[in-house]
């Protein structure tokens, strides 16, 4: 799936990773690369388009071998580190707003 993502004050082109402490922001910043967190970036396009980002889990979710259901996948999700994103989900799930 290809995302047009708008992130003010960012460069355009966002380099995610868990490994931030590796990578020097600054001089990634000076090339116009942003350095960012996967649970960061993730939270970021959910909150521009929840009905994208659902789908594009559901889709991930009903892809995997285990046959496992959405709150066993974002509990997975969180203990990976993606806390933010997992929280968002399942709230918007609770909700009512999506179907995971």
């Amino acid at each position: 799936m290809s995302v047009r993502i708008d992130c003010p004050g960012h460069c355009p082109v966002i380099l995610t990773t868990k490994n931030l402490k590796d990578f020097r922001a600054m001089r990634l910043k000076e090339r116009g690369i942003d350095l960012m967190h996967p649970d960061r970036f993730l939270s970021m396009l959910f909150a521009q388009n929840v009905i994208r980002v659902a789908a594009a889990f559901r889709e991930f979710r009903e892809s995997l071998k285990s046959g496992d259901g959405a709150s066993a996948v974002l509990a997975r999700l969180a203990k990976d580190g993606q806390v933010m994103t997992a929280m968002m989900l399942a709230a918007a799930a609770d909700a009512g707003d999506i179907t995971l």
